[in-house]
């Protein structure tokens, strides 16, 4: 979808305020993610937010982790301002960026991208811009599409084909050696490290890698 689409998709603010992927448990994920490295980490980079659920909910509880969000459309990086403002979260900030010639201007410990990837053409570009964002011993978090996702939209309804158009006509689908080769090093399974077994085994494959 391009900027004009998800600007009038978030424009009435009626929009579901919700995670993708795995709701409330997005966050929970992202926690167990820290734990699993033995530290949280001091920036945190989201890349297409959208209605920064996860995002938020994580500032809430870390309040020592400074967040950077961007997303393509303005309407919804307003609506996350005024949701920030209303529950005094002063760690969280939000602009409007779009992959995938994105310049966040300096790099982050973790870079974070989910459910976004899926309305990227050029999608080996923005993988590579994302992980130039990590700092030096950080860690990229994403999620991508495959076959496997288009497959899963051949019986979803016109609306939702549209939304996922590069998915659906095949130009943005990618393996994981596919990505090994772009990033020059080996990913890690998302999923099977915070113990996300049931979206690990859907066709929805989200990976990390340390730079």
């Amino acid at each position: 979808m391009a900027e004009d689409d998800w600007n009038q998709f978030y424009s009435t603010g009626e929009y579901e305020r919700s995670a993708y992927l795995a709701g409330e448990m997005m966050d929970e994920y992202v926690d167990r993610f820290f734990t699993a490295l033995g530290s949280s980490p001091d920036s945190f980079a989201s890349v297409g937010c959208g209605p920064a659920v996860t995002e938020v909910a994580l500032a809430d509880r870390h309040p020592d982790i400074e967040f950077y969000c961007c997303d393509i459309s303005e309407h919804v990086i307003r609506d996350n301002r005024e949701l920030a403002e209303q529950r005094d979260l002063s760690n969280i900030s939000f602009s409007v960026r779009s992959l995938p010639d994105i310049d966040m201007g300096r790099e982050f410990d973790i870079v974070y991208c989910m459910a976004t990837l899926y309305f990227v053409e050029e999608i080996e570009i923005a993988i590579e811009t994302l992980y130039n964002h990590v700092a030096s011993g950080g860690y990229l978090i994403f999620n991508y599409p495959t076959e496997a996702t288009r497959d899963w939209l051949r019986d979803a309804s016109q609306q939702k084909r549209e939304f996922f158009s590069p998915v659906v006509s095949g130009t943005n689908l990618l393996t994981e050696k596919e990505i090994e080769h772009v990033l020059g090093t080996t990913l890690q399974d998302y999923w099977e490290l915070v113990g996300a077994t049931e979206l690990q085994s859907a066709g929805h494959p989200a990976v990390f890698v340390q730079r």
